[in-house]
């Protein structure tokens, strides 16, 4: 999805964007990281920046995807 902007949906929306293939995980946490970027320095409201362990649990989420479509596949 060109020009996403995470900010139009909630959580469910969200996921189901995902579910819909529409948008990538990878999109969401880019804007979402862009997003506390730029304004927590106003705001303070972000302490503690997880964005490599968010970055690796989205990888892994979509490995784990990638391995049970193959499983899929083979039954």
């Amino acid at each position: 999805m060109e020009g996403f902007d995470y900010k139009h949906f909630d959580g469910l929306g969200l996921a189901e964007l995902i579910k819909k293939k529409e948008v990538q995980p990878k999109e969401v946490l880019k804007d979402a990281i862009r997003t506390i970027e730029q304004h927590n320095c106003k705001l303070n409201a972000v302490i503690h920046k997880l964005y490599d362990k968010a970055e690796t649990l989205s990888q892994t989420r979509e490995a784990i995807s990638s391995k049970q479509k193959e499983r899929l596949i083979k039954s």
